[in-house]
């Protein structure tokens, strides 16, 4: 059987670029939070909300995969066996 004919193949791969989307996902969030926090004062809304946002977005992460290693380079982020954006589109 081909690994295109086998739904339990397929199943683990759309699996797989879901939880990338979502670990995309947050390290947009958690570029936007970051970029907001340096620019507006603590209690301003646009923090507050990018904060909760970066929140609920690693918690998505972290539910599916309990420990994720990031790593910051020069060129941006990655994590094993993957590179991340260096330039989160936001």
């Amino acid at each position: 059987m081909d690994n295109a004919d086998n739904p339990l193949d397929n199943a683990a791969s759309a699996q797989a670029v879901s939880a990338g989307r979502q670990i995309d996902q947050a390290v947009v969030d958690l570029h936007i939070a970051r970029r907001n926090v340096l620019i507006y004062p603590a209690a301003h809304d646009q923090v507050k909300q990018s904060l909760m946002r970066a929140y609920k977005s690693l918690s998505a992460v972290l539910s599916r995969e309990p420990h994720v290693t990031l790593t910051v380079m020069k060129e941006g982020l990655s994590m094993p066996g993957r590179a991340l954006s260096a330039n989160p589109s936001v």
